[in-house]
């Protein structure tokens, strides 16, 4: 074979293979993003009310609501501002038949903690690789990782290879993205009269919480070139509209804690969400200056949807101040304690309900150094 000279052009069948290959390596997917400096999420009153909704759907969804003809929603409302997450439209004048309501409804049950770590996951990508404005590819086994599930690791002779993770661990994220995928959020803001004889203004937006754009498989072949196995495993992902509105200055954000992600949804639920509360409302300044935070013990429990046990009330006591006694050892918050002028006195029986009007105080100390460090 008489080799190719440098200045001879490569045949035309070998031309086109090599242009072939590199479309194909064109769109491939781009890895994993290499971790270093935070991750934001959103701190605004939609993302929250996401958050909100799919925790209360894991816990038995009490709080999601049903209309004539409507699908399943959960509504967050202030004083200037709601919020209104629906499961499953896909434009605002749809209307539904009794068994895809029912449908639903099921669909809205299957919600999990990890779908709410797999939201926060997915906006903080979409933020630090877009700013918002576009789609990040998230990877199954990037997210899987954040939330410390070992992969599969196989030894071959003396050494030993990650193997990927497991295949139902897969299959349960890309089931957690449709679910997610099918929430539509209504926002509406009130602006009061500017003066006297003119009236208020309602501004209402509406759209999907999020899209998928791509999806990227894997698929195993047996010898004979037949597919046995197709497996998602990245998701090209962005935001819908109402992101950029709260990405402005000022932006409402705050920086992520991957501690959060780890806790186990079923052992370490009440770490879980009052970490992801912690994060909303408290650790959005910590970076910039002290800040501390009043709630009461019932607010907390019931803004996360936390259970409370009627027949043995002590369990629910020693449950709230266990998760939190660890959350200030993971520096997850950096002061804890009741106020003391709301301890009342405990009566002997029946107590649960004063010790629910017990106030906490909650700190975050600014930080100059990582936890890591300061230790």
């Amino acid at each position: 074979m008489i080799p190719q000279r440098a200045n001879e052009r490569p045949s035309p069948a070998k031309h086109l293979a090599g242009l072939e290959q590199a479309e194909r390596l064109r769109r491939m997917p781009p890895p994993p993003p290499i971790e270093g400096g935070p991750s934001y999420v959103p701190t605004s009153q939609p993302f929250i009310t996401t958050v909100e909704s799919i925790q209360n759907a894991a816990s038995g969804a009490s709080r999601w609501r049903k209309a004539n003809r409507q699908p399943p929603h959960y509504t967050r409302q202030t004083a200037k501002s709601s919020t209104t997450i629906e499961y499953g439209r896909t434009h605002q004048e749809q209307l539904f038949p009794d068994r895809a309501i029912l449908n639903l409804w099921r669909d809205v049950q299957e919600f999990s903690d990890r779908d709410a770590d797999l939201l926060l996951s997915i906006f903080s990508a979409i933020i630090r690789e877009t700013n918002g404005s576009g789609a990040a590819w998230i990877w199954a086994s990037h997210f899987l990782d954040q939330r410390g599930v070992k992969p599969i690791i196989k030894r071959e002779g003396g050494r030993s290879r990650r193997a990927g993770h497991r295949v139902e661990d897969v299959v349960d994220i890309d089931q957690a993205i449709y679910r997610l995928s099918k929430l539509w959020i209504t926002i509406e803001e009130i602006f009061p009269a500017r003066r006297k004889g003119s009236k208020a203004r309602v501004y209402r937006h509406q759209g999907r919480v999020l899209m998928v754009v791509e999806t990227w498989s894997q698929e195993t072949l047996d010898t004979e070139d037949e597919t046995t196995e197709c497996l998602p495993v990245a998701w090209k992902i962005r935001a819908g509209d109402w992101l950029m509105e709260y990405l402005q200055a000022p932006r409402y954000v705050a920086a992520l804690c991957d501690q959060s992600l780890t806790y186990d949804p079923y052992h370490e639920m009440w770490e879980k969400r009052l970490s992801r509360y912690f994060l909303f409302f408290l650790r959005i300044n910590a970076k910039h200056s002290s800040s501390q935070m009043l709630r009461s013990v019932e607010e907390l429990l019931h803004a996360n949807s936390l259970p409370i046990n009627q027949n043995d009330p002590r369990k629910t006591r020693e449950r709230f101040e266990k998760a939190m006694t660890r959350l200030l050892a993971d520096h997850q918050i950096d002061q804890w304690e009741y106020l003391p002028k709301s301890m009342r006195t405990l009566p002997a029986k029946k107590w649960l309900p004063s010790w629910l009007q017990w106030t906490v105080r909650i700190a975050a100390h600014v930080r100059q150094t990582t936890p890591q460090e300061e230790e």
